[in-house]
């Protein structure tokens, strides 16, 4: 639901182009707000989140989100405000989304590579909302309670092609499929065929302020920051990559003498949406690799390599974005910036399980699933500085910018893999 955010700003951006481009990311980085919001509300909630009754409790909270879909998008008309409302509460449902189980109990030597199997598992979701929610809303599959269309007035499209402007689009579908996939996993979860297959997690009778002993261990922070690096990075260009592609390369800019004239739709570029699932699905299946490669080579020594890569194709990136934002053919540079992001979603992917097999080495076994969730918990916020850089950026004509922050963040969390531990005295030397 949260994911489906990364497309309908897309959708939106044709049918209301009023809306500038920096308050449709600004939409997205207040969805990763709530997102990040109701994941430290399940940390601190601790063992009792993981419990069946609570996950059918929160399954059952998703329905209001689902409903407001489903009303308020079946006015065209409708306020920013009420799509900032509307974005907030759907953001809520990311926590559910980006939810740890126990960890794995596996053998150290291949921990890794299991903790990256897991990790894709979930983020397959994402790959589902890019790819579906455009054909969701192609048609009046609700029949009369898809309610009444909306009109592109710029050409979009999804995985298929293109769609011209003047197509009406039924968006409320969004909401009433989730709603409708919502009630069969609750009442699935109902038969005792379906709950015996897939147990949930029987949580460790543990006094509640042992949990918070990993805040006094450096290395809990330290994680944090380079699994903000890894996995923030993904979640945050995983939502924002559709967006990006549709404001730098389908519009066209008409500058002179470094004055902006004239902004039109660029009928010549290829579709955001048939291309921007591609770089998360490299990222997901990058996963296991990650953990393959961590666990022959080291979590840290891999990790610092996805670093110099991120760094290395958030520059490129920035080149191209440059380039492209000051020229009136942009869509010559298309290839060049999804090839960028494509390297830049196998890094991410490959860090992640990186950064996940070094806990799993730092940390003893009785504190490895509460660290794990701490630090994804920290690196959702990757869902709200990296639509809000670019937010900030687009209303400054300076998108470049944005990119070029990354690659310096970047090339610090290297710098501070090397210190930290790729030094042969170091405490955990190449974890």
């Amino acid at each position: 639901m949260w994911m489906s955010w990364s497309v309908l700003v897309v959708l939106l951006s044709a049918a209301m182009p009023e809306f500038t481009v920096s308050q449709l990311f600004g939409l997205l980085a207040l969805s990763g707000v709530a997102a990040t919001l109701a994941h430290l509300l399940l940390f601190a909630l601790g063992d009792k989140a993981m419990q069946a009754s609570f996950a059918q409790a929160a399954t059952v909270l998703l329905l209001i989100p689902a409903i407001g879909l489903i009303w308020l998008l079946q006015d065209s008309t409708i306020s920013y405000s009420s799509l900032l409302l509307l974005a907030f509460i759907c953001g809520l449902g990311g926590a559910q989304f980006m939810a740890l189980g126990d960890t794995p109990q596996h053998q150290r030597s291949q921990l890794g590579w299991c903790l990256g199997v897991n990790a894709s598992v979930l983020g397959i979701g994402i790959i589902l909302a890019q790819v579906s929610v455009p054909v969701l809303t192609a048609m009046p599959w609700a029949g009369e309670l898809s309610g009444m269309p909306w009109t592109t007035r710029a050409a979009t499209g999804n995985m298929l092609g293109n769609i011209a402007a003047g197509t009406p689009m039924w968006l409320a579908n969004v909401g009433w499929f989730m709603a409708l996939a919502l009630l069969v996993i609750i009442v699935l979860r109902q038969v005792p065929l379906w709950s015996s297959s897939a147990p949930m997690y029987v949580p460790r009778r543990t006094r509640s302020f042992a949990r918070y002993l990993i805040f006094r261990n450096k290395h809990t922070w330290l994680m944090a920051l380079l699994y903000l690096m890894a996995f923030g990075s993904f979640i945050g260009f995983a939502i924002t990559f559709p967006l990006s592609l549709q404001f730098l390369f389908g519009l066209s800019r008409v500058w002179e003498g470094g004055e902006l004239i004239q902004v039109v739709s660029n009928d010549h570029a290829p579709n955001a949406l048939t291309y921007a699932w591609i770089g998360p699905l490299l990222g997901v299946l990058a996963r296991p690799l990650g953990g393959w490669l961590a666990d022959q080579f080291g979590g840290a020594r891999v990790a610092q390599w996805c670093a110099l890569a991120l760094a290395v194709g958030c520059s490129i990136a920035a080149l191209v974005a440059y380039q492209a934002f000051y020229s009136r053919t942009p869509e010559t540079s298309f290839l060049s910036y999804i090839l960028a992001f494509l390297l830049i979603f196998i890094a991410s992917g490959i860090a992640s399980s990186a950064i996940f097999k070094a806990i799993s080495e730092i940390f003893p076994p009785e504190q490895l699933g509460t660290v794990l969730r701490w630090v994804v918990a920290l690196a959702s916020t990757g869902a709200i500085y990296i639509p809000l850089l670019w937010s900030l950026h687009s209303a400054t004509a300076t998108p470049a910018f944005a990119l070029l922050g990354f690659a310096a963040f970047y090339v610090i969390c290297a710098g501070i893999i090397h210190w930290i531990y790729l030094r042969r005295h170091s405490e955990f030397y190449n974890p």
